[in-house]
This record gives structure tokens, C-alpha cells and sequence, in this order.
């Protein structure tokens, strides 16, 4: 069982990581984030390493499971579009006819 201590260092990681993030996207240099968090050069190096690992993994994991998926109920709503299109046509033809 996790201890509370080792729970509330573990929050405070995920904390600097998430700041991590925030910063860099803001543009900030690595040096100006460990400035800010005031954690080291090293620290930050290895925070952004991990999250560009993590992101690589989500990338892959929306390339690979969520894009086909998506991918597969268009095709079936484009088709279920194109049948109701159809009956329509057809029912205005009969009306006219």
C-alpha cells in the first residue's frame, strides 16, 4: 500500500510535470522553468523527455484505435445518409410520376 507521503510526493510530481508542460507550451526555455519551479536543469530535462515519451504513446494509441473508429462510423453515416437520399429521390420521383 502506498504511503501518504509517498502519495504526496507523488502529486507533487505529477504537479512539476503538468507545470512543466504549461511553461514549455507557453515557450519558456528549460532553464526558465527550472528557474520557476526551482527544481534543476536535469530535472526539467528529464520531466520533458518523459512527457514527449507520453505524448509519442498517445499519438500512436489515437493513430492506431480512435482514427479507424472514427473513421468506420462515417463511412456508415455517409452510407445511411446516402440510402435516406436515395428513398427520398425515389418518393419524388413517384410523386411526380
Amino acid at each position: 500500500m502506498t504511503s501518504y507521503i509517498e502519495h504526496k510526493r507523488d502529486d507533487r510530481i505529477q504537479w512539476r510535470r503538468s507545470q512543466t508542460l504549461l511553461l514549455s507550451s507557453k515557450g519558456h526555455s528549460q532553464r526558465e522553468i527550472a528557474q520557476t519551479l526551482q527544481v534543476s536543469n536535469g530535472t526539467v530535462n528529464s520531466d520533458l523527455s518523459l512527457l514527449r515519451k507520453a505524448a509519442k504513446e498517445n499519438i500512436r494509441s489515437y493513430i492506431d484505435e480512435k482514427i479507424p473508429w472514427e473513421y468506420e462510423k462515417c463511412l456508415t453515416a455517409l452510407e445511411a445518409i446516402r440510402h435516406k437520399v436515395e428513398r427520398v429521390t425515389s418518393l419524388q420521383i413517384v410523386l411526380r410520376g
